[in-house]
């Protein structure tokens, strides 16, 4: 328990560390830029199929018998969730730049998924 709340608290500085080094050192700023209409709605659109599946996968999960971790359902949907406002934003709002936050925190999940699932049970035995 106590490698999993070390490995906690280097991830969550990390994650913050980066996401406030690519703020500044690309100006970024998150509050200036809204998506158009259409894009937003689109979005909306992608992001609500994404959160029923999500919703039907973590139902599923919990009436398996087997001992299955809910993060195995969780960090994937927040990956798709941050690839979907990313794509997004490149798309229909490049010169922001807050698609690289985006892509940045996707980064970040993948890194945290591949540490609780493969890292974390080895270290563990």
């Amino acid at each position: 328990m106590k490698v999993l709340v070390i490995f906690s608290v280097i991830y969550i500085f990390l994650a913050l560390v980066s996401d406030y080094y690519l703020k500044k050192k690309l100006q970024i700023d998150r509050k200036k830029t809204q998506l158009p209409k259409k894009a937003k709605v689109l979005q909306t659109l992608f992001l609500s199929i994404v959160f029923v599946l999500y919703i039907a996968a973590a139902i599923y999960i919990i009436f398996i018998p087997d001992k299955n971790n809910i993060l195995l359902i969780v960090v994937p949907f927040l990956i798709v969730v941050a690839l979907i406002r990313g794509v997004f934003q490149r798309i229909y709002n490049r010169q922001a730049k807050i698609w690289i936050l985006e892509y940045n925190q996707a980064i970040w999940y993948v890194v945290l998924f591949i540490v609780v699932y493969y890292i974390y049970p080895v270290i563990m035995g």
